[in-house]
């Protein structure tokens, strides 16, 4: 409970999660915003995953979804090599 208002564990346990975050705001023409949300769409992901992960990308870090999908790839490799045994 938040401020004597009821909030469900879910979304409480996300805001805390998210406390690491930190926020960036930046000033962009409207016409390249408008490209940019016509590729977000096209893409299926939020301006917020596609801008970071461009961050990240350009910083030489793998994004979030990179990592995780490599975690998994080396996960079922273990597994092929432990049962080929």
């Amino acid at each position: 409970m938040y401020f004597g208002i009821f909030i469900p564990r879910y979304i409480a346990t996300t805001f805390e999660m998210s406390k690491k975050e930190k926020q960036l705001h930046i000033r962009i023409d409207e016409q390249l915003y408008k490209k940019l949300k016509v590729k977000c769409v096209y893409k299926d992901t939020s301006i917020q995953e596609y801008v970071a992960n461009l961050i990240s990308e350009g910083l030489g870090e793998y994004s979030a979804n990179e990592l995780s999908k490599k975690r998994t790839i080396r996960k079922r490799a273990s597994k092929r090599s432990g049962m080929e045994e």
